[in-house]
């Protein structure tokens, strides 16, 4: 394994998994599409691919979401209850759980555990639910989409609009949707809906990173039910990849204006879409 990761290839794959995942963490979109597309390029079969992205994108979203905690850039809250034995009943449940009954404290922290558990379920209901679309369909409609939420960001980017769990739970659902039929353009949603309603850029970028480790992290249990092997050779260089990102990834969110962070998410979301809608029509 390590005679591989010093390796030509490995090396390769190393370098490639930092440059996405410094954008993806930076930013919160495009880690995932960008790395996947790259991979399938080289000649690696999907089989091989989706296990191993999946894992590296929640090592990254993690190790990411820590350090956007640490600068500043997102303020993740989880707290254990101490008085477990009193009050609620749920608190007398949430304390069988151990170290799981952790809840969110922080408005940060509570967006991001509205919008994993929404994400989970579209998960879910995507690995058991067969949707009979076409694949152009389905491009179409998350390049609209994400075309839509890109302009109206952009044009909205001198201002922040006030505040709405409404939006953010429409957010949360509607990015739960197109999880379930596809899996595009989930992080590009995220981040611009949470922009669209009312969060700064940079903590929409902390607590979409978390999210998606949250959501991948039951994918990737889900293909290891399924029986699929992960392959690790290709796996841990991006792991490696990821993990050395992260704090240049926070560092850069942390520096960047709040207006050229929008600016540059809302464009980046917009060709993005773009470029799916052109496949759609093409």
């Amino acid at each position: 394994m390590m005679a591989f990761l010093t390796s030509p290839q490995g090396l390769f794959l190393l370098v490639l998994a930092v440059v996405s995942e410094y954008f993806g963490v930076a930013f919160g979109i495009g880690d995932g599409t960008l790395l996947s597309s790259l991979l399938l390029l080289m000649g690696y079969p999907p089989v091989e691919v989706v296990p191993a992205v999946i894992l590296a994108q929640i090592v990254a979203g993690l190790a990411g979401s820590l350090w956007h905690h640490r600068m500043g850039n997102v303020f993740l809250d989880f707290r254990r209850e101490m008085r477990m034995d009193t009050g609620h009943p749920a608190k007398r449940w949430l304390k069988r759980l151990g170290v799981l009954g952790y809840l969110p404290v922080s408005r940060d922290a509570k967006i991001a555990y509205v919008l994993a558990l929404c994400g989970v379920a579209g998960v879910t209901l995507g690995a058991f639910v067969v949707v009979s679309v076409p694949a152009y369909l389905v491009r179409a409609y998350i390049g609209l989409m994400l075309i839509g939420v890109g302009l109206l960001a952009l044009t909205a980017r001198r201002h922040r609009g006030r505040f709405s769990w409404n939006k953010i739970v429409l957010v949360g659902v509607v990015g739960a949707f197109n999880k379930g039929i596809s899996g595009g353009g989930y992080g590009p949603l995220l981040a611009m809906g949470q922009i669209a309603s009312g969060v700064e850029a940079s903590r929409a970028v902390g607590i979409t990173v978390l999210t998606k480790a949250f959501v991948s992290l039951w994918g990737f249990l889900a293909y290891l039910v399924m029986g699929y092997d992960v392959s690790w050779n290709l796996a841990l260089p991006l792991v490696l990849g990821a993990v050395l990102a992260t704090p240049l990834s926070a560092w850069t969110t942390r520096k960047m204006d709040e207006g050229v962070l929008k600016a540059l998410m809302s464009l980046v979301v917009v060709v993005m879409g773009a470029f799916l809608l052109m496949r759609a029509l093409f």
